[in-house]
């Protein structure tokens, strides 16, 4: 079997056993694959995606995107810090603004993972996951309620806690 086939093989096991677990094992609604073979579902209000490297097999990123779109009321300033800071303080999750074609940006938060086999894919493990990226994301609204002005009060109750199908 060459190494090409082989990433192959481990991508689609790796695929599936994802898609078994999100659906099954915790519950996610609406799990498909989109255009570029990439898993989108919702879990507890939020739309989630699961990017898949065909070079890399073994990497595989789940991301909470477009849970926040700044706009004009918040300073870019204190919205990177804040995501400065939930990185840094929850190591497992990356938050970062990420910019549209029209200059606009939103807000993901993903944890990114080496899966050195697909049966070590459990439920625990994609559960915390993405109870990570849940609790990165109140922090998230905690920080800007923080450093609230009177231009950008967001009060975290009210806070959009939702993804977009942006990725």
């Amino acid at each position: 079997m060459t190494t090409e086939h082989q990433q192959y093989v481990l991508l689609e096991q790796v695929r599936s056993r994802l898609s078994q677990v999100l659906a099954k094992d915790i519950g996610a609604r609406d799990v498909e694959e989109d255009e570029d073979r990439d898993l989108t579902f919702r879990f507890q209000g939020g739309f989630y995606c699961i990017r898949f490297y065909p070079d890399d097999p073994q990497f595989v990123s789940i991301a909470f995107p477009a849970f926040f779109e700044p706009g004009s009321r918040i300073g870019k300033g204190v919205v990177t810090t804040a995501c400065l800071e939930i990185t840094r303080s929850i190591k497992l999750v990356k938050m970062f603004p990420v910019s549209r074609p029209d200059g606009s940006e939103h807000i993901c938060a993903a944890v990114e993972l080496m899966v050195p086999d697909a049966s070590q894919l459990g439920e625990g493990l994609v559960f915390r996951c993405l109870d990570a990226i849940q609790v990165a994301v109140r922090e998230f609204f905690e920080a800007l309620a923080l450093r609230n002005t009177p231009e950008s009060v967001i009060a975290v109750d009210d806070a959009p806690v939702r993804g977009a199908r942006h990725h």
